[in-house]
């Protein structure tokens, strides 16, 4: 009766394979569920579910068909896919864990899934592979779920903030929870440690989501036959079900500190903020706009007191500054703070609003002082905030992150002012000292240094805004033209918008600012 009912769910799995560039082909099984915006969960099989029938992942163990029972979909709708190592490889080997990140990725477009909520679980080899793919990958999975597997120090130190759950039996003989594992497949030169040492490094390098439950020696054992068995108690318990379904990326940040005193603060929708510390405050600059208590995380970084400096009014770089008892902003952008606004934004109507220009200082105490340079153009009121202790430009969107300004939103100005602006903002760096050697240049959205068209990196400096300037005078005298190549529908919803570039400046802009 089980195997049929087994088989019965191999039925609501369609039999698929991805082909890859690097010549392997991954053969899977697809549950696909009721719905839109569902979350996908990828599961990894373990060892003794390899091979090339494409059946054993989902007959085998209590795995990918106890996410497809009705109750689990009835209360968590979700897309699976069960892919199928092949049986002389592990989900570590060489190209394997690309191949299944191009496969989440493929699935995620394909389905139309919620890219905010793609979770991992796997158990024994699979419980390694989530690992290994969370620690490669920090910032794709929502939540990691690996039983009775393992990990090595440098991938358990590299999985970020992402919430993760590792399950363990203490008796377990074939995966130890704790000890030194050399696996019999090609899993790397460096040894594996079992769930208990992984969760202890990934939480001493700083994950701050990442558990560890152990099952009491004898409980597994006795209630599944072997007490390797862990999967059949954590894939069936309803708050490891619920706490995995209720992680969403929108709820994650990524924390780095490019220089000693200041924090960068990556949310998962692509924007980047600042803290700033001296000796007697600090300074935030920009908040991003995923979900989340923003000074809550600050307080994680610096127990000083602190403000919020805004490089410019814009919805994705103010979201959380009613959060903020005091807000300095160029008086210019104030309208934006209670006029465009995001769904669920709210108003800063009981904060104290500061209103810096161009000059004026933000002293944190112990030579820390950050100087407002005016650079008008994406916004009306858009500032660099100079650094010069710490030697660091914050420049929102002032000249874009790296891979081009936009211009061709509503508050952007005609080109020629803009250029304008931008020679004066050089100028006034240049007295500062500031250059493009020794200074740091921290844009509001810092992963599109790496997403230029230019190329595989541009960073923002003091040439990429020479650029820019030139950019601008040269589509004002008609010696460029742009094009509405590179021109996505998300940047084209403000009118008629074309892109250009030159040396290594990039610019979106809507063709009557050409003046």
């Amino acid at each position: 009766m089980k195997n049929e009912l087994l088989k019965m769910l191999l039925t609501r799995f369609s039999d698929e394979t991805l082909y890859a560039e690097n010549g392997l082909a991954l053969r899977y099984r697809l549950f696909t569920g009721k719905g839109e915006n569902l979350p996908l969960v990828l599961f990894l099989h373990g060892m003794g579910e390899r091979g090339h029938d494409n059946q054993a992942q989902i007959l085998n163990n209590g795995g990918a068909h106890l996410w497809a029972a009705e109750e689990i979909q009835q209360k968590y709708p979700c897309h699976i896919v069960a892919p199928q190592c092949p049986d002389t490889l592990s989900w570590a080997a060489p190209g394997m864990p690309e191949l299944l990140a191009q496969l989440v990725d493929t699935l995620c477009a394909q389905l139309k899934a919620d890219p905010m909520r793609l979770y991992v679980c796997g158990l024994s080899m699979g419980g390694m592979g989530a690992w290994n793919l969370a620690g490669r990958y920090p910032g794709k999975f929502a939540a990691v779920m690996p039983v009775c597997g393992g990990a090595s120090i440098a991938c358990a130190a590299k999985i970020g903030r992402v919430p993760l759950r590792a399950y363990h039996a203490a008796d377990d003989p074939v995966v130890p929870p704790t000890g030194e594992m050399r696996p019999p497949f090609p899993y790397g030169d460096a040894p594996l440690y079992g769930s208990r040492l992984a969760v202890s490094e990934a939480t001493r390098s700083g994950d701050p989501f990442a558990e560890y439950i152990e099952y009491p020696a004898g409980m597994i054992g006795e209630k599944w036959g072997h007490p390797h068995a862990s999967w059949e108690e954590a894939f069936r318990d309803p708050q490891a079900i619920s706490w995995m379904f209720r992680q969403s990326r929108l709820d994650l940040y990524e924390i780095s500190c490019p220089t000693p005193g200041v924090w960068e603060i990556s949310d998962s929708l692509n924007d980047s903020f600042y803290v700033v510390t001296g000796r007697d405050r600090a300074l935030v600059i920009d908040t991003g706009m995923a979900r989340g208590d923003v000074p809550a995380l600050v307080r994680e970084i610096t127990a000083l007191p602190f403000d919020l400096a805004l490089t410019h009014g814009h919805g994705d770089h103010s979201m959380h500054c009613a959060r903020f008892d005091t807000i300095y902003l160029h008086q210019a952008d104030r309208e934006m703070l209670f006029s465009q606004r995001f769904e669920g934004q709210p108003l800063p109507e009981n904060s104290e609003l500061r209103f810096v220009e161009d000059g004026d200082m933000l002293d944190l105490g112990g030579d820390v002082k950050i100087e407002c340079v005016a650079l008008p153009g994406h916004t009306p009121g858009s500032l660099l905030l100079v650094d010069s202790f710490h030697k660091c430009v914050f420049t929102g969107d002032a000249v874009g992150s790296g891979c081009g300004v936009w211009m061709q939103v509503p508050t952007g100005s005609p080109l020629s002012e803009y250029a304008g602006a931008i020679r004066r903002a050089l100028a006034r760096l240049a007295q500062l000292g500031v250059n493009g050697e020794s200074w740091r240049f921290l844009g509001g959205h810092a992963a599109q240094r790496f997403q230029s068209t230019v190329s595989g990196f541009n960073p923002i400096a003091p040439d990429l805004m020479e650029d820019m300037a030139i950019l601008c005078d040269k589509l004002c005298a008609g010696e460029i033209t742009g094009a509405a190549e590179h021109v996505d529908a998300r940047a084209a919803r403000f009118g008629d918008v074309r892109f250009a570039r030159y040396g290594r400046a990039e610019i979106l802009y809507r063709t009557e600012q050409v003046k």
